[in-house]
């Protein structure tokens, strides 16, 4: 699958060994940022597109390409806004970690503000959900953490809305967008 948004080109190709539709890019938006984890490949700007299917249960089920293509279109419109709102949700999921989980960290403890997250997280997969509402995509961003080096972090959002954070694994699935009343 190809597209050509803004004068960019994506090319999609099936990666059997993660066995999901990928293509290299990058986010100028997130350049500054970088974890003691960085994904190799995907370091700072560098990161991973993910074409998520219609049905998480039939990976095989992608959606008409122009709802892909539409998705990533906003983002690449909006990616300051977008990652403005993932930091928001990084700092909900951190708040979360300490309160609910009473996670006493020394790193993440000092954490009180976005501005703070520059060289603690780093941006390795973008999924692109087919599904949208109001006109607005889901899109989930997948980051390594310096708090978590095993289960990273996840932020979903739904336009500039945060729809749910946790670990990256968080953003992997169509669930809690189905739950929030996405469809394709």
């Amino acid at each position: 699958m190809k597209f050509t948004i803004n004068g960019n080109t994506l090319v999609f190709q099936y990666d059997e060994e993660v066995n999901q539709t990928i293509c290299h890019s990058s986010l100028e938006s997130w350049a500054d940022f970088t974890s003691e984890n960085s994904r190799e490949e995907c370091e700072g700007k560098n990161i991973i597109f993910v074409l998520e299917p219609e049905d998480y249960n039939v990976q095989s089920s992608l959606a008409p390409s122009e709802k892909y293509e539409a998705a990533i279109g906003w983002l690449l419109s909006n990616q300051v806004k977008a990652r403005d709102t993932v930091l928001t949700g990084v700092m909900s999921h951190i708040e979360t970690l300490r309160s609910e989980y009473g996670i006493d960290d020394e790193d993440l403890n000092e954490v009180v503000s976005t501005d703070q997250l520059g060289n603690m997280i780093d941006l390795s997969y973008v999924h692109i959900f087919p599904h949208s509402k109001a006109g607005a995509p889901y899109l989930g961003f997948e980051m390594e953490c310096n708090w978590d080096p095993d289960n990273g972090c996840g932020v979903l959002i739904h336009g500039l809305s945060v729809v749910d954070t946790g670990i990256s694994e968080a953003v992997q699935h169509d669930g809690a967008v189905l739950d929030h009343g996405g469809a394709v």
